[in-house]
């Protein structure tokens, strides 16, 4: 979602590093001083421009970030080993591997539930429903609710609205790319049955970082 661009482009890479060479090539055959160094400065052009342009991308960013693994080692304390469910409403899915905790939904791609994914088949506010009745024990959301180029900020609001008082702000984390990112804590001990028990709350204050 941060780094469409760079897709458009890599398929692009074969084509045009072919017709980058084709062109030296024949600018190098004409044997004239100026074209040959036309042709070395359009090899150096081609060699040089990945490594420059790569790390200002989306991918790069992200798979620089720290926030998502500090973030997951916060929750990892939190629920104490254990067990425990999170509900990942607008952030990097990665955080659901990192914690150790469960999915509480059945769509862990959060651009399916709060984007257009017609692909689902079925309203996303019905997933939605469904994962807050499970009453997870942690939800990460976006502060802006649009974090996402695609994101509907009325559905990426919809599961606090559903939890209620029955959740606070526990803490929140500033991503590199995502500004800032809430973690909203379960408080009540209640749980629809047949789900798996939570971590214990220290009733830590939340804070920013």
């Amino acid at each position: 979602m941060h780094a469409t661009y760079q897709y458009y482009y890599q398929p692009l890479v074969a084509p045009l590093s072919l017709l980058t060479g084709l062109a030296a090539a024949q600018l190098w055959r004409t044997g004239r001083r100026t074209s040959r160094l036309a042709a070395t400065a359009l090899l150096a052009v081609a060699i040089g421009f990945p490594a420059w342009w790569f790390p200002r991308t989306g991918e790069a960013i992200l798979s620089a970030a720290r926030t998502p693994a500090e973030m997951a080692r916060w929750l990892a304390q939190q629920h104490r080993g254990t067990g425990g469910s999170l509900y990942i409403v607008d952030y990097q899915p990665v955080v659901y591997q990192l914690s150790g905790l469960q999915p509480a939904t059945r769509r862990p791609l959060p651009m399916q539930l709060v984007c257009p994914f017609p692909a689902t088949g079925e309203p996303p506010e019905r997933e939605i429903r469904r994962t807050m009745a499970a009453r997870p024990d942690f939800v990460v959301v976006s502060a802006s609710r649009s974090v996402l180029t695609c994101e509907i900020p009325t559905l990426a609001s919809l599961p606090l609205r559903l939890g209620g008082s029955d959740y606070q702000l526990a803490r929140t984390f500033r991503d590199e790319m995502m500004g800032t990112i809430e973690v909203w804590r379960r408080t009540d001990n209640r749980r629809t049955p047949g789900t798996k028990p939570g971590g214990t709350p220290d009733g830590t204050p939340g804070g920013g970082l």
